[in-house]
């Protein structure tokens, strides 16, 4: 008998880059420390400064943007003069790091005119406790000094440190700027392929496993050597069901260490209990480490009896997280895809797709038509070097349904229910 499975299509976004970046408070002593980011990149549009390479930073006193815009956000309570959507009178930040409220009108016009009055930086301080990628969109390519996302935890509690003393902090590349600093990225982590998984597709470690592995980074000026790193599983009872440590790992200054598949056991169990998984990877040595935000890396995946997902489960709702979304510059229709693909395909068929949506601010989202669709992806490849891998050539239609917005439902997890379930097959890729 055929199960069905919801399927939830999400965007998600990995930040990729070698260096070392760091958003680092240096005075007075309650801002010191690491702060967690993301920055704008040249390839999401902007003109900045490049971080991945040495040397390439800002250092200066935080200055809250005022540019004189009368009136409150009625949504989230802040000045309208705090988002800096307006242009401020020249100088007045000269030789400053801008902090700038998220809300009203898009990053880079907010890094823009920051910039014309005299930045030499810009924090976007968030209205969710989280960070996440910018779009440069039609301004960004204009913009040429560093802009990084702080969360709203730590934004406002900068912002509220500044009412009463000077805050100085660092931005960029810390390459060679501490004797012993190691770290972890990301994009070179290896974790789960999908973050929800339907338990159908996962019943033991040979439908479901992960092959671990990561590199480990010496941005210090010293060789280190005794470094350990010890990855981590824990299942949804938070017992640890992974456990393993690689030790004596040597790395000379500004070098690294690539932990291979080969060197980790693969994680795999004879069957998975339904719930949210938590993967990490720790470093350790015996010299006292600089900036330490990095030296551990944590994904969830999660099994689930009904939803596939590429987005991380959230923890209280267990459904994906709608932390990030995609904002086209322009007013043209846009098609957002994802795949499944499955050697154990035909035992699920998908029935609706979840999915969030955000707007510009002003422009309220009822009434707006979102066109769910499912597509056999029947072009022939060898490898991924084969350019018919990325091609959409040979499309066959599956199934559809419409989604219209009865409110304004902004960032708010809604859903799609196909007008008839469309069943898989194994190891057919399927575009939604």
């Amino acid at each position: 008998m055929k199960k069905n499975v919801i399927l939830f299509v999400a965007l998600f976004a990995t930040l990729v880059c070698y260096a070392q970046i760091g958003v680092i408070g240096i005075s007075p002593a309650a801002a010191v420390g690491e702060y967690n980011h993301t920055w704008a990149e040249q390839a999401d549009g902007w003109s900045t400064p490049d971080f991945n390479f040495p040397g390439v930073s800002v250092q200066g006193d935080l200055i809250l943007v005022n540019d004189g815009t009368p009136g409150v956000n009625s949504t989230y309570g802040n000045l309208l003069s705090e988002e800096g959507c307006n242009p401020s009178p020249f100088g007045a930040y000269s030789g400053k790091i801008c902090v700038i409220r998220r809300n009203t009108c898009d990053f880079a016009t907010k890094a823009l005119e920051a910039q014309n009055a005299g930045a030499i930086g810009v924090i976007i301080v968030n209205r969710d406790p989280n960070v996440f990628g910018m779009s440069g969109g039609t301004t960004g390519a204009s913009v040429t000094i560093p802009v990084v996302m702080l969360s709203s935890t730590d934004g406002n509690f900068l912002i509220s440190l500044m009412q009463n003393t000077t805050v100085n902090m660092f931005i960029g590349n810390t390459q060679g700027l501490f004797n012993y600093n190691l770290g972890l990225k990301s994009s070179r982590t290896l974790i789960s392929e999908q973050a929800i998984t339907p338990s159908v597709l996962a019943q033991n470690g040979n439908e479901f496993n992960i092959n671990l592995g990561t590199t480990v980074y010496n941005y210090g000026t010293l060789s280190q050597s005794g470094i350990s790193l010890n990855v981590q599983v824990l299942n949804p009872n938070n017992a640890v069901v992974y456990n393993q440590t690689l030790n004596n790992i040597t790395i000379p200054a500004a070098d690294s260490f690539v932990v291979t598949p080969a060197m980790l056991p693969v994680f795999q169990l004879t069957n998975y209990l339904n719930g949210r998984y938590q993967l990490s990877y720790s470093l350790s040595s015996p010299n006292t480490d600089a900036l330490t935000l990095d030296n551990t890396r944590t994904s969830n995946f999660s099994i689930n009896p009904n939803l596939f997902s590429y987005a991380s489960p959230d923890p209280t709702t267990g459904l994906p997280m709608n932390e990030l979304h995609y904002r086209p510059t322009n007013s043209q229709d846009q098609t957002i895809c994802n795949v499944i693909d499955d050697p154990n395909g035909s035992r699920v068929a998908v029935e609706g797709i979840y999915f969030s949506a955000t707007t510009s601010a002003g422009v309220d989202l009822s009434g707006y038509d979102m066109y769910a669709s499912v597509w056999s992806w029947d072009d022939q490849f060898t490898d991924l070097n084969d350019p018919n891998y990325f091609g959409l050539n040979t499309l066959t239609f599956l199934g559809d349904g419409d989604y219209i917005f009865p409110s304004n439902l902004q960032g708010q997890m809604v859903y799609v229910p196909l007008n008839n379930p469309v069943a898989l097959d194994d190891n057919q890729r399927v575009l939604v």
